[in-house]
């Protein structure tokens, strides 16, 4: 009797350990090149199990996450964190960010690095963007129909197409190289603020005579601006 008895119990320990371990499995490791980027990461407190890696299952968990002045420059590895709402990588070292892969971001902010090219096609949810103080020639959001805030200040655009962009109501693209802007549809605008941009001549608007009831342009030190409803180029 005693010897079933001490077999029940060692059993019921195996199953029990057995079910603790499966409890905080994270996952496969989630490869991270970047030292920086992994100890931002460990700061962040995405490794629920102490072990000093990143699993998938640990990545999944994580909705928002702030790694910035880091001095990160590759952030490989993003793309395990697929339930993602915000990211905040701004202040680094990166020259690119591939964030196809995360598809529920909401908020996007990685200003103050070294982007030269920046795609966000897979990021339809995406409501914020924060692209400022970067190195960006072109910047395409055709495919962020939700997009309420876009920040692209200090880059080198010279056309921002926001046609698509049916919520947008905050654009600052100030200090740039724009030389036209596309706001066709964007009737939700309230503040265009394009102040300091001497090399923009044309903004294409929703209606004419622009700026309409309720809503403000400020053009200080944009001497060659003019409005038109005619947006070929």
């Amino acid at each position: 009797m005693k010897t079933i008895v001490k077999v029940l119990q060692i059993t019921l320990m195996v199953l029990l350990l057995g079910q603790c371990k499966k409890d905080t499995d994270p996952g496969p490791a989630v490869t991270i090149p970047d030292v920086n980027f992994l100890n931002a990461l460990l700061a962040e407190d995405v490794d629920k199990n102490g072990d000093g890696i990143i699993g998938t299952d640990e990545a999944a968990e994580i909705t928002s996450l702030e790694v910035i002045h880091s001095q990160i420059s590759n952030l490989t590895g993003i793309e395990a964190f697929v339930n993602l709402e915000t990211l905040n990588c701004s202040g680094n070292q990166l020259t690119s960010l591939n964030v196809s892969n995360n598809h529920k971001l909401v908020d996007l902010w990685c200003g103050y690095n070294l982007l030269t090219s920046l795609d966000v096609s897979n990021n339809p949810e995406l409501l914020g963007l924060g692209c400022g103080n970067n190195q960006l020639t072109s910047l395409d959001v055709s495919h962020n129909p939700a997009l309420v805030g876009l920040d692209c200040e200090y880059n080198s655009l010279t056309a921002l197409d926001v046609s698509h962009n049916l919520a947008l109501n905050l654009l600052l693209c100030q200090s740039n190289l724009l030389t036209s802007l596309n706001l066709q549809n964007n009737s939700a605008i309230f503040l265009l603020n394009i102040m300091y941009m001497p090399s923009l001549y044309k903004v294409c608007v929703w209606i004419i005579p622009f700026p309409p009831a309720g809503v403000t342009a400020d053009i200080d030190y944009s001497p060659n601006v003019y409005f038109t409803m005619d947006c070929s180029r």
